[in-house]
């Protein structure tokens, strides 16, 4: 089904309904993916958008009242919104106990352009794509001042992302 590049899913995000196999956009839930790329390309951090968005009022697809940290970066990662497609981004091992895992090049993916409506164009989704690797790289380089019992501690991240501490 997905090597033939069949689009299939069971959930549909938001901004999107499942329609009979296809995802149709819902417009009162893509204006606020729109908001949402448009506020991060404007330079307003992910904390501060999900905080606009909760103020809104506007529910998450589970119906919550407020939006995450996580929720507003999950949305700005996620291809599907340029109309794009990307499986198998996780899959369950073979072995006993069976675990979901991140797919980190173990197994095929396949990515079908265009299998849906777009609700931003894909120069938006690169140009944010872009800035989150920036802001991403800009974190991990940067050193940080802790203060940890009236101690200073200067805290730099390493290439793999780890903490070192130097006293």
């Amino acid at each position: 089904r997905m090597s033939k590049g069949r689009f299939s899913t069971c959930k549909a995000p938001y901004g999107y309904r499942l329609v009979k196999d296809h995802l149709e956009i819902q417009e009162d839930e893509a204006s606020i993916i729109r908001h949402i790329f448009d506020r991060y390309l404007a330079g307003v951090s992910m904390e501060n958008i999900a905080k606009e968005i909760t103020a809104l009022g506007c529910p998450t697809r589970d119906g919550t009242q407020y939006w995450q940290l996580t929720s507003i970066q999950y949305i700005l990662q996620n291809e599907k919104y340029a109309g794009d497609s990307l499986s198998q981004k996780k899959y369950t091992t073979r072995s006993f106990p069976r675990q979901q895992k991140i797919n980190h090049g173990e197994r095929k993916q396949y990515l079908v352009i265009d299998s849906h409506p777009a609700i931003i164009s894909r120069e938006i989704f690169q140009k944010v794509q872009e800035l989150l690797t920036q802001r991403s790289a800009a974190i991990q380089m940067s050193p940080t001042l802790l203060r940890v019992k009236s101690c200073a501690v200067t805290a730099a991240h390493s290439a793999k992302g780890k903490i070192v501490v130097a006293l």
